[in-house]
């Protein structure tokens, strides 16, 4: 529960114990999984939770006190951190909300509230193996669902409706959308995070699909272009231009390397073939617990990738009102080198 890694970052600035908000940062640190839940985590953690998930803690937080909050929650929240006689207590400054900070200054005086920022996210950047193969249940649950979709590309089908018959099937299969599908047709493949519309596909589009899956707490990122039709020549120029940068990254990137010069690679790759000015977002991301997390890969991240985390590597080219391509894997960055982690091909796939 307190690993050595928290109880180090912890003792650094002396503080006593942390108060974890955060959804997944509690899952991550004891099992549980609800829309209301706080952790007090210390050398005997507690799980403060309403009604609605007593039982449902007793069976997922085996390792920790879980206490029923019957009244007002933050009441007993505040009331039970008093009778423990802390005087320092950390929080997570990136997830509590400025009206809940005033709860917490106003109900714990004399407790010194001490701001910490990514302290849980810094542990989940590095995956042990039962993470790691949970991300790859994934990511082939994805992959099976984006084989099941291509059967429905016709002429006339939305972009909505590829967008249920997909979350329809990863359902089925027993797992959930990591995050809402990007499924984009012609023109609106150049908007990087293009909501589905009922726009129709036609003969000489890019379709783009951006999807994820969730399995067992665990997400899955990926992005396939296709052409429906013959595609315009400079549209097959520009998908080369993206898998070969996004192939020089996966074969670079290792641990200890810097997020800055990963993404780098693949925009010095994108530059050389006059592209780089249309390459409009970073590199890649963590992912883990969450679709988007710790690592970063792009431009001023000086930090360096620790071993033994998920990132994505997924450059792009957008060309506003023509279209874009975006190739997009997950890659498990090792200490020799990487792992790429997506199987579906990338060969250019004219439908």
């Amino acid at each position: 529960m307190l690993t050595p890694t928290l109880k180090q970052a912890l003792e650094e600035k002396e503080i006593e114990a942390l108060l974890v908000t955060h959804r997944e940062n509690i899952a991550y640190l004891c099992g549980f999984y609800g829309s209301l839940g706080v952790l007090l985590l210390w050398e005997n953690p507690v799980l403060f939770v309403d009604g609605r998930y007593y039982t449902q803690a007793k069976e997922e937080a085996k390792n920790c006190e879980v206490v029923w909050a019957k009244n007002l929650f933050w009441n007993t929240v505040c009331e039970q951190i008093k009778n423990r006689g802390l005087k320092r207590l950390g929080f997570e400054e990136s997830h509590l909300s400025y009206h809940l900070y005033r709860i917490l200054r106003d109900r714990l005086r004399g407790i010194r509230l001490i701001p910490l920022s990514d302290v849980v996210e810094r542990e989940r950047m590095i995956k042990q193996a039962w993470e790691i193969e949970r991300i790859e249940q994934a990511q082939r649950l994805s992959e099976e669902a984006l084989s099941h979709c291509l059967a429905f590309l016709k002429e006339g089908i939305s972009e909505k409706d590829l967008a249920v018959e997909l979350e329809f099937y990863i359902k089925k299969k027993g797992g959930d959308l990591a995050f809402e599908s990007i499924i984009a047709f012609g023109e609106r493949s150049a908007l990087p995070h293009a909501k589905c519309t009922t726009r129709k596909l036609k003969k000489g589009d890019i379709v783009l699909f951006d999807i994820g899956a969730r399995v067992e707490g665990y997400c899955s990122d990926m992005t396939r272009v296709f052409f429906f039709g013959k595609p315009q020549e400079d549209l097959i120029e520009i998908y080369y231009a993206v898998l070969n940068a996004q192939q020089k990254v996966i074969d670079a990137i290792r641990a200890e390397m810097k997020g800055s010069e990963a993404d780098e690679i693949a925009r010095s790759e994108l530059r050389e073939k006059g592209f780089a000015d249309l390459f409009t977002h970073s590199l890649g991301h963590g992912v883990g617990r969450e679709v988007h997390e710790l690592p970063a890969l792009a431009p001023y991240v000086e930090e360096k990738l620790p071993p033994n985390c998920v990132v994505t590597v997924e450059p792009g080219v957008y060309i506003e009102g023509i279209g874009g391509v975006r190739i997009e894997d997950m890659v498990l960055v090792m200490e020799d080198g990487s792992k790429d982690l997506t199987k579906f091909t990338k060969e250019l796939t004219i439908l």
